[in-house]
């Protein structure tokens, strides 16, 4: 049995992401604690998409076509303001009166929005989140090909994915699947810390110095 560890998130832009990034994934990675790294997880991981979201917000408040009147006294403006839990709760809004998008709004002093500035932040975020699932999904498929081998199992970092967004791991599963080589099937399972876990099946799968005397 082989196992292969890979850090996709560690991509950067010399890597080939250049073309793929926009002005507020430059901006996500100018004001970031590591600029210039980790391009990719700053693009696909859950607990980034908030901020992209924000940034989207914060343009589409400055052009005029958001939150008019109501933006500058907003907290939309404080970076990070926008987190996980947020874009959870905007995925998981159902309603017909977008309680939960009013209620994420709400946080941020932006009580007074319209029905029409709800519906537009909720589909924002469903294109924020589809954008990250079908990033990650390309390099998997990409990872998949290359490997080129019938059967496989992927293990992905599980809890952010089950518990903060209701449709990433579908979106990534689906979008995957396209991708993919009919030849190559695969099974992609969300994993308890799966970083951790795929590097001690690696270390366990190398072969072993001889003992000494």
């Amino acid at each position: 049995m082989e196992f292969v560890k890979v850090e996709m998130g560690e991509l950067s832009v010399g890597d080939g992401l250049a073309r793929f990034t926009t002005e507020y994934d430059k901006e996500l990675d100018m004001c970031s604690m590591d600029p210039g790294e980790q391009i990719l997880e700053k693009m696909v991981s859950i607990m980034y998409l908030g901020e992209i979201l924000r940034l989207v917000l914060v343009k589409m408040s400055k052009e005029g076509l958001l939150f008019i009147g109501n933006f500058e006294s907003s907290k939309l403006k404080e970076r990070g303001s926008i987190d996980a839990d947020d874009v959870s709760l905007i995925e998981n809004d159902k309603t017909g009166n977008h309680s939960f998008t009013r209620f994420v709004l709400g946080k941020l002093n932006l009580q007074d929005c319209s029905d029409e500035d709800s519906r537009i932040v909720r589909h924002v975020c469903g294109m924020v989140s589809e954008r990250g699932a079908f990033l990650a999904a390309a390099g998997l498929a990409a990872l998949i090909n290359r490997m080129d081998q019938p059967d496989m199992t992927i293990a992905a970092d599980g809890p952010s994915l089950n518990i903060y967004h209701p449709r990433f791991y579908g979106l990534m599963q689906s979008r995957t699947e396209e991708l993919v080589q009919p030849e190559n099937k695969f099974k992609l399972v969300c994993s308890q810390n799966a970083s951790a876990i795929g590097a001690a099946r690696v270390a366990e799968a190398l072969p072993r110095p001889p003992p000494t005397a």
